[in-house]
């Protein structure tokens, strides 16, 4: 009888140990994330419908946001398109600062939530702007237009800030947030992922397809009011759909600073370099040569062949940078594929100046001018040709000499579920409760 006993809570403990997770995510209680109750397909909608609602609010605002600009701010054209794009620029370069947080302090799902709201706060305060009179110039009855006031400017431009700083918090977590949800060491788990990767980019265009002609038929009927403040609503529903999924989630623990496991490897590689240590054994290109990781709660980081090229499709760009980014730098490298975004942003705005100088006809002669229908844009268009044109000879060039890490493999540290399915210490459960909370 004792040992009908035994084999049955052995065979216990075998269950537990095999439905929990092996890459170091817990649940919102700060055990072990189990895969019968968390992560997954469990979890997953509720971060894909967050991005729809997202996405069309960012879409919508920056659609609008120059037609904006120009009619109730009274901006001549160019100048509006280039505060647009400086504007889509900053929100995608602060992505950094969100990821850093993300990955250092606050762990991915609280800095979703916290950027959420400041985000929401700069919609309400743009609709504030686009509904209140006193907050706009008057009405253009003749020409030249009555240009806004500083202190109007300064209000809307705020408003634009608190959405870029949101912008930033958001979009490079979530991604890595609803990949989190499945264990890489599970096969089945890992081609999820990838399908988790393929709905996500569809959730973008969803949210993108809606801003661009719903919200923008919506705003040509009703006015600007209606227009920005549809996506401060959109805005609110996101938080409130993101936080109904908190207890089917898996969480991640910050880890510090990602830079660190940068540095990391540069002066392993260095040190590597000097010492003359040859390529005799993958073991001797591992970070350290402890059992663990230097990095507490992180696993090894292994040595990979090569590293090179990015794919210039959206799925295969974000399914990247996140396998080949590290524990505790997921977040960041999802920035610094999105920070690409925003300098092209950037750079977009130093075209339009250089289209639009005195050197092409200014604003009332030139390739862009006020009246489209006189404008050019044949010729801008053929410079944005030949610009991708010569992007695309580039890429070539880099992805022919790519190399790919070969067969994939999971490194991690000992097996987190030891004895009878013992999990991580008490004090590492409050620890993350109070980082979550």
């Amino acid at each position: 009888m004792d040992e009908f006993v035994q084999d049955q809570e052995q065979n216990k403990e075998g269950s537990l140990s095999t439905t929990l997770v092996n890459n170091g995510c817990v649940d919102f209680l700060g055990r072990i994330a189990d895969k019968q109750t968390t992560g997954g397909w469990k979890a997953s909608p509720f971060i894909i419908v967050n991005e729809v609602a997202e996405r069309l609010a960012f879409f919508a605002i920056a659609v609008n946001m120059v037609a904006y600009l120009v009619t109730e701010m009274h901006q001549s054209l160019p100048d509006a398109a280039t505060h647009v794009t400086d504007w889509i620029g900053a929100a995608y370069v602060l992505t950094i600062l969100g990821a850093f947080l993300a990955d250092a302090y606050l762990g991915r799902f609280k800095t979703i939530i916290i950027f959420s709201c400041v985000y929401d706060v700069g919609t309400l305060v743009l609709t504030l702007s686009a509904s209140i009179d006193s907050l706009r110039p008057p009405l253009c009855t003749k020409r030249p237009c009555i240009k806004a006031t500083d202190g109007q400017t300064a209000f809307l431009y705020g408003a634009l800030a608190l959405i870029a700083l949101g912008t930033g918090g958001i979009k490079p977590c979530v991604s890595s947030f609803g990949a989190d949800q499945f264990d890489e060491a599970d096969e089945k788990e890992e081609q999820k992922k990838y399908a988790f990767f393929n709905w996500f980019f569809l959730a973008i265009n969803i949210g993108a397809l809606l801003g661009i002609t719903l919200l923008v038929y919506v705003k040509e009927k009703k006015g600007s009011g209606w227009g920005f403040g549809v996506p401060a609503v959109a805005m609110i529903g996101s938080i409130v759909i993101l936080a109904a999924g908190i207890r089917s989630y898996r969480y991640k623990k910050p880890m510090g600073s990602p830079f660190t496991r940068f540095l990391q490897v540069a002066v392993a590689s260095l040190r590597n370099h000097f010492r003359g240590v040859e390529v005799g054994r993958v073991v001797d290109l591992f970070e350290v040569n402890t059992k663990d990781s230097d990095i507490v709660g992180a696993r090894k980081l292994p040595h990979t062949a090569q590293y090179g090229a990015e794919v210039f499709t959206y799925v295969g760009q974000l399914e990247f940078f996140y396998d080949k980014a590290t524990d505790g730098t997921r977040s960041i490298s999802s920035a610094i594929f999105l920070g690409e975004v925003g300098i092209g942003s950037w750079l977009s705005t130093a075209l339009v100046k250089i289209v639009t100088s005195t050197a092409t006809g200014g604003e009332e002669k030139g390739w862009l001018r006020n009246n489209l229908n006189k404008s050019r844009l044949d010729y801008f268009y053929w410079i944005l040709t030949a610009i991708n044109v010569v992007n695309l000879l580039g890429y070539l060039s880099v992805a022919r000499r790519y190399k790919g890490r070969g067969p994939r493999g999971i490194v991690r540290d000992e097996p987190v579920v030891e004895g009878l399915g013992e999990v991580k210490r008490e004090e590492d459960n409050v620890e993350f409760r109070s980082v979550m909370f």
